[in-house]
């Protein structure tokens, strides 16, 4: 499952914990959260009959990543930590091969709903599914 390798990868990641600690979660922030933290979810998949030199097939995941803070500032640093961590990597993370992951997108936004500031980035995964 992808999203273990990128839980696996946030929550391993020095930099990452040092700003969230542990306030990493799929989907949703928990009532009574607390931030700064760290929502990802999956957006969809797609399969691939190749990439590039690979000649095995392959599956696409498209994931969005949201740090959330009560200040700018640290909603950028966390967003880039995030950055740092995912964009570019290639290689096993818990039992999954991946090929690469790239950045799609990226937005900032406030969510008056809550009173946060959010930024998303948008990582396409091509990995072995």
């Amino acid at each position: 499952m992808i999203e273990k390798s990128i839980f696996d990868m946030l929550s391993n990641d020095a930099g990452i914990t040092a700003l969230v600690s542990t306030k990493i979660y799929p989907m949703v922030l928990p009532q009574n959260y607390q931030t700064p933290a760290i929502v990802y979810r999956n957006n969809g998949i797609e399969k691939r009959s190749n990439y590039d030199t690979i000649s095995e097939a392959f599956t696409q995941t498209n994931i969005t990543i949201d740090a959330i803070s009560d200040t700018y500032s640290e909603v950028k640093a966390v967003s880039q930590a995030v950055f740092d961590a995912l964009h570019n990597y290639r290689g096993t993370q818990s039992g999954n091969v991946i090929y690469s992951i790239e950045q799609d997108s990226y937005l900032e936004l406030y969510d008056d709903g809550i009173d946060v500031y959010r930024s998303s980035r948008i990582f396409l995964i091509n990995h072995v599914d």
